[in-house]
């Protein structure tokens, strides 16, 4: 797998990461200072934007195919402190809510035996709902 990122407005390339496996996702951290990969079981993060490994961990027992950030500040709670974290979803069928600061698991949700593929916050972050290879989605609280 290569990971090629790109400079949109004069379309060039900034910088090209071969990986030995594949990837499941990329997304950009909401201040914009670090990228996190998924992929088989692990999770990467990246300084930005050297793309300097910052740190690697394993996070499920199987491939990780979702990674979602909660919203750091909301309108309708604008005195609620900010929330530093992620949740991630997986092909063991569960999904996990982590810290970004510290890298802590805080909760993990065994919700069915086929995979997580996708997890959307609510925009004040405290409901994640989950969907995947089954009939229904699931919402949760978040904290």
């Amino acid at each position: 797998t290569v990971l090629n990122t790109m400079n949109k407005p004069s379309q060039s390339t900034m910088k090209v990461i071969n990986f030995e496996d594949f990837l499941t996702e990329v997304r950009w951290t909401q201040d914009m200072t670090h990228l996190v990969t998924t992929g088989k079981d692990f999770l990467r993060l990246y300084h930005w934007p050297s793309l300097e490994l910052h740190s690697q961990m394993p996070a499920h027992s199987d491939k990780i195919w979702s990674v979602v950030f909660a919203p750091t500040w909301s309108a309708a709670r604008p005195t609620a402190p900010k929330r530093r974290v992620f949740a991630l979803g997986s092909k063991d069928g569960t999904v996990s809510l982590w810290t970004l600061d510290g890298w802590f698991c805080v909760r993990a949700l065994n919700l069915w035996s086929k995979p997580v593929r996708a997890l959307s916050f609510s925009h004040d972050g405290t409901l994640l709902a989950a969907a995947g290879e089954h009939d229904h989605v699931d919402i949760k609280l978040s904290a």
